[in-house]
């Protein structure tokens, strides 16, 4: 009986079926999905007529008997009767897999069609649930599975290693809601949200508490970016190297807590007087050099190693000469240096959290 009614006719059926109080229909959550998704594929470089048929048939199946019946059967009924009415293979498959991972324990989607279209609907479905105040994940409880739907996010972009900034995604899904007041707000707590979740698969990683709040806390906004630097850390964790880069940056560090002086936004070379501090301005130019590809190319560890060339010039300067020099503008001058090397080791993690 399914079978014999097109399974595009079911779309305009959607629309007597509320998605959530307050987020309108199902018809209308395909809407949404459908806009969202024409935003994700310049990341994701999925067919775009594929991704917005997918859109348009991905919860036709919701109306049909055989789901009625057997609601576990959603998105793979939906999969075979896309064929049986000509849709393209790219399109059916990705109307069964956009419901992919449904658990911690589930495979992600590696089509561009499916898994574009999936981080479309998870994101549309918590960012919703968000703007009417469905958020609460007290202790056990999660009524509507806001964890489940984060992690299912997560794992999607960094499985299909997409190059996406995370939080614009959230805030492009919260702009297509209309009449959302207190969209900082929600916003803000999207973030949080998906943070703690991203902490909570790294700590099932076994990655040590302090090392994934080092890097959580540099508001870095791209997945890939904040998994390459908590497993570069990771693996020289235990290294002499990093236990000298923690103690480089903890006595630049002490230095630069108990300075209010205002620093100067460029180191003068014309103030420059000792040895010591020529030989870690010449370094700390051939250091950023060096390590301005690595950044693109994500290579953290390596970036770590040539910070880590830093620690005996540090040393020897910090032995053989004083901070305060009677002339003010030299001792400006020493601490812009060591305000420059500070924000190297930012730009990777926060290591005051390695302490």
């Amino acid at each position: 009986k399914d079978q014999k009614i097109p399974f595009n006719n079911y779309r305009s059926l959607l629309k007597n079926v509320i998605f959530q109080t307050s987020l309108g229909s199902i018809f209308e959550k395909t809407n949404r999905i459908k806009e969202l998704v024409t935003w994700i594929i310049q990341f994701t470089h999925a067919d775009i007529k594929d991704c917005i048929r997918a859109a348009n048939l991905c919860k036709c199946d919701l109306m049909t008997d055989m789901v009625f019946e057997f609601p576990e059967m959603q998105g793979y009924i939906g999969m075979y009767y896309a064929l049986h009415h000509g849709e393209s293979k790219n399109v059916a498959k990705a109307i069964k897999e956009h419901y992919l991972p449904r658990t911690s324990q589930d495979i992600v989607p590696l089509n561009p069609v499916s898994y574009s279209l999936a981080l479309a609907d998870k994101i549309d479905t918590l960012v919703g649930l968000f703007t009417i105040g469905k958020n609460s994940t007290s202790g056990d409880k999660d009524p509507f599975s806001l964890r489940r739907l984060a992690i299912a996010i997560i794992r999607i972009i960094l499985t299909n290693k997409l190059s996406i900034d995370l939080f614009k995604l959230l805030n492009q899904s919260l702009n297509i809601y209309n009449n959302i007041e207190d969209k900082t707000l929600i916003l803000k707590s999207l973030k949080k949200f998906i943070l703690d979740k991203i902490y909570f698969i790294y700590i099932k990683q076994k990655h040590i508490p302090s090392v994934i709040k080092s890097v959580l806390t540099c508001n870095i906004t791209q997945l890939l970016d904040i998994d390459a630097r908590i497993k570069a850390i990771s693996d020289i964790y235990h290294s002499d190297a990093l236990k000298l880069l923690i103690l480089t940056h903890k006595r630049i560090s002490s230095i630069l807590i108990l300075s209010n002086e205002v620093l100067y936004e460029e180191i003068k070379y014309e103030l420059i007087k000792k040895q010591e501090e020529k030989i870690i301005i010449s370094l700390l130019e051939s250091i950023q050099n060096k390590i301005q590809l690595l950044f693109v190319k994500k290579e953290y560890k390596l970036i770590l190693l040539e910070l880590y060339n830093l620690y005996k010039p540090v040393c020897d300067f910090f032995n053989n000469i004083k901070i305060q020099d009677k002339n003010y503008s030299i001792k400006i001058n020493r601490l812009t240096m060591l305000k420059k090397i500070q924000n190297l080791f930012l730009n990777v993690a926060n290591f005051s959290i390695l302490y």
